[in-house]
């Protein structure tokens, strides 16, 4: 048990020592130099949160080693999807790494005082592994039902305002995201300032788009963009749109409605309809037995 034990250490100490040397050979090791610092910070600091960061940056060259460019170009989107900004690709994938070496090795070590195999612990490095994306799915989902649900009033204010007249479309996004509030007005106000950086105003708005990922609000830039290329009036064209997501959303309402209907048919039936049955005709059954066994 205890060689085990001693198999797996050194094992995942072989991994980081590997992934270290590839990282030096491709110029990438100076994550670890600075990871390093950092940790020898935290100590003397007597800094759990800052050794933490550093021990995260310590796995970074182990990610740039293992994860490709798409993977960690994927995280990053879904980092900046879910508004999570204290957290770049590189540490959330070191972070995915860490919890699940903590949960085998963690397993593994209750595993041997308990007089089992740590082998056994190895078992948990697949939910420890994924436990991070759990969290950031439903930071994402949480993100994006948010905007969802606020899409259709932010499509209908700024119409409502473009249509009153004296304000420009720029305008008309800051009033809006300022009333409305929550992630859109977070969003608008990103999107202001990557125009005061610079950035034209179309490629701010797919910034925009790319930022929140809801078909909601493409389809208002999309609204917007087509509006400018064709001379047509925004207001009119935001309006429009509001009038189909405004039925298309009544439909999904009567669709989910429906499915509801469908689901609750069981429990009723179990919950409601047999125990009124057990109850009306168990004197009858307990009756007709006594009959019978006369």
């Amino acid at each position: 048990m205890n060689i085990s034990a001693i198999g797996v250490l050194a094992g995942l100490s072989v991994l980081l020592f590997l992934a270290g040397i590839d990282a030096r050979r491709r110029g990438r090791f100076s994550p670890v130099a600075v990871a390093v610092g950092e940790v020898r910070s935290a100590v003397k600091s007597e800094s759990a949160r800052a050794a933490w960061r550093g021990g995260v940056r310590l796995l970074s060259s182990v990610v740039l080693a293992a994860y490709p460019e798409d993977v960690r170009a994927q995280t990053r989107l879904k980092l900046v999807r879910a508004g999570v900004e204290t957290l770049d690709a590189v540490e959330f994938l070191a972070i995915k790494l860490m919890a699940m070496f903590s949960a085998a090795l963690g397993a593994g070590f209750l595993l041997v005082l308990a007089g089992q195999s740590p082998v056994w612990g190895l078992l948990l490095a697949g939910p420890g592994y994924l436990g991070p994306d759990f969290w950031l799915n439903g930071k994402l989902q949480a993100r994006q039902k948010a905007i969802q649900r606020d899409s259709l009033e932010f499509a209908v204010l700024l119409a409502a305002i473009l249509k009153s007249g004296g304000v420009g479309i720029n305008e008309a996004l800051k009033i809006v995201g300022e009333q409305i509030g929550g992630e859109i007005q977070k969003e608008v106000e990103s999107t202001f300032k990557e125009m005061a950086a610079g950035r034209r105003r179309t490629d701010a708005l797919d910034g925009l788009v790319e930022r929140c990922g809801v078909e909601e609000i493409t389809e208002i830039i999309r609204c917007i963009r087509n509006a400018d290329k064709y001379g047509v009036p925004i207001s009119d064209a935001l309006s429009e749109y509001a009038s189909r997501v405004y039925f298309l959303r009544q439909a999904r309402a009567e669709e989910r409605a429906g499915k509801m209907l469908v689901k609750v048919i069981f429990p009723m039936i179990f919950f409601y309809l047999l125990p009124l049955f057990i109850i009306l005709f168990y004197p009858a059954i307990k009756k007709l037995g006594e009959v019978l066994a006369i």
